[in-house]
């Protein structure tokens, strides 16, 4: 049976596709509301049937997200935009038609707002012209993807309304992320669980108290809540869609695509969010905001052919290495994959490697970079990635002009990096390494892309089956 893990906010979405399948064929799929950063933890753990199909997010996979599923063995990761969410400010009915701004909001939530404690009592203390009522919001936890969206959209924006704060980014990143996105603790914020439906309970019984959750539930609660306008900006279908709300942000799904051809109702169930998402689906209805129509083409082409995700648009510079070696260290690896001494001819069955490789879980292999970094500093780095992230040019020869690139090498590979700022261009396969030695004899260079998936031999389905079920807790073909 299919089973999705994730987003609270994407989860009455999930359910509604799933209620669908289950219709057309007698059996839907089991969908978990677990929050995103918790799905992604379950959906990455492994391949098999005691891991999740599909990861529902509010939020864009982190790159050290993926390389924790390319640790475990979850090299290929589809990944799809079904719609468009809104992070909602809401009050009930008989509340007092406040209006906020990031700043007001940074204010009265943030620890310490521009490094200082936050005294903070009513949301007069952060804006005159605000009434003087208690700072009281409810809101989500900090394994939601709403919560992540909040502290990005939201706190940031404020905390970067300081020019001190702006710099202070460019010379300390750690100080300026915790003063900036840190939420306080002394009951103001209100952390209610991954039940974004207790939020609206809740601020319905009080007038005086605020909700943060997805648009979608503000929507099905207009007959007990009110948006907040923020920027004078309502939260409203038409605000999200053009993003001109500044709470906007995308939703996706990710899918294993080791399950596809295996599990049985998966790829029936990725095809009919496609059916769903459109300007006349069901989704709607339900209070998605539909993505614009070259997003739904795009996006129903990469479900149609489960394209995986190019971790080129994810991975920092440095993770390229890194995920080579923990491919290279995944169990089941090669012996000369692993740099144990292998000799140059060496060869080793992989098939019968890839049949055998998950009899066994290990912890899984989170490799750090020389630097040794911490899961913080590599999410942060991750972020600064994706704001500057560019299209990497086609597959080529490396560059050569010694004054615009650096080397970065080790015994998998070597990376060209453009000088400065260290953006990845290409990356050229050293041959006999690696397991990526096949593909310089096929492609010569590769891009981040291939390398990144490069370590295992393409599967057709049978092969994928064999290997899923060689691991002794095979799913059965139901």
């Amino acid at each position: 049976m299919v089973r999705a893990v994730g987003s609270s906010t994407v989860y009455p979405f999930a359910t509604a596709v799933a209620e669908k399948v289950g219709q057309a064929t007698g059996k839907a799929p089991v969908i978990e509301s677990t929050g995103t950063g918790a799905g992604m933890k379950l959906f990455c753990a492994g391949v098999g049937i005691s891991h999740p199909d599909i990861e529902n997010a509010s939020r864009r996979m982190k790159a050290s997200e993926y390389e924790d599923c390319v640790a475990n063995g979850v090299t290929e990761v589809v990944e799809i935009q079904v719609g468009i969410d809104g992070i909602a400010f809401a009050e009930a009915k008989e509340g007092p038609n406040i209006k906020l701004t990031p700043t007001d909001v940074y204010k009265a939530l943030a620890s310490n707002p521009y490094g200082e404690p936050n005294t903070a009592k009513t949301w007069q203390d952060v804006n005159a012209a605000l009434p003087a009522i208690p700072i009281l919001v409810y809101g989500p936890p900090s394994t939601s993807g709403t919560r992540d969206a909040l502290a990005e959209l939201i706190l940031e924006a404020g905390c970067k309304s300081n020019p001190e704060m702006k710099a202070l980014k460019e010379t300390d990143e750690d100080k300026y992320k915790a003063i900036c996105t840190q939420v306080r603790e002394d009951g103001a914020y209100v952390d209610s669980g991954e039940n974004d439906n207790l939020i609206v309970q809740k601020i319905a019984q009080n007038p005086k108290a605020i909700g943060v959750f997805g648009y979608s539930f503000l929507e099905e609660n207009t007959d007990k809540l009110k948006g907040i306008p923020m920027s004078d900006v309502e939260p409203t279908y038409a605000t999200i869609s053009d993003f001109s709300y500044p709470g906007a942000r995308p939703l996706y799904i990710y899918v294993k695509k080791a399950h596809v051809g295996v599990i049985k109702g998966l790829s029936e169930y990725v095809a009919e969010w496609a059916q769903a998402w459109g300007a006349d689906g069901y989704l709607k209805g339900k209070g998605m905001v539909v993505s614009p129509e070259e997003v739904r083409t795009r996006n129903a082409e990469v479900a149609k052919n489960m394209t995986p995700l190019d971790p080129a648009e994810l991975t920092p510079v440095e993770a390229v290495q890194r995920l080579a070696l923990v491919e290279r260290q995944r169990p089941g690896a090669r012996e000369d994959d692993r740099g144990r001494g292998a000799t140059p001819g060496q060869h080793h069955d992989r098939n019968h490697d890839q049949r055998h490789d998950r009899t066994e879980q290990p912890e899984p292999h989170r490799l750090r970079d020389p630097e040794h970094e911490s899961d913080d500093e590599r999410d942060r780095r991750d972020e600064q990635w994706q704001r500057e992230r560019r299209v990497l040019p086609p597959v080529g020869r490396v560059r050569e002009d010694p004054d615009d690139v650096r080397q970065g090498t080790d015994d998998v590979g070597v990376a060209a990096l453009e000088g400065g700022r260290g953006r990845l261009v290409h990356a050229r396969i050293i041959a006999g390494s690696a397991s990526p030695g096949n593909l310089l004899r096929r492609h010569g260079v590769v891009t981040t892309s291939v390398i990144a998936g490069a370590c295992r031999s393409p599967e057709d389905g049978n092969s994928r089956r064999r290997r899923l079920e060689g691991r002794g807790d095979g799913r059965p073909d139901t």
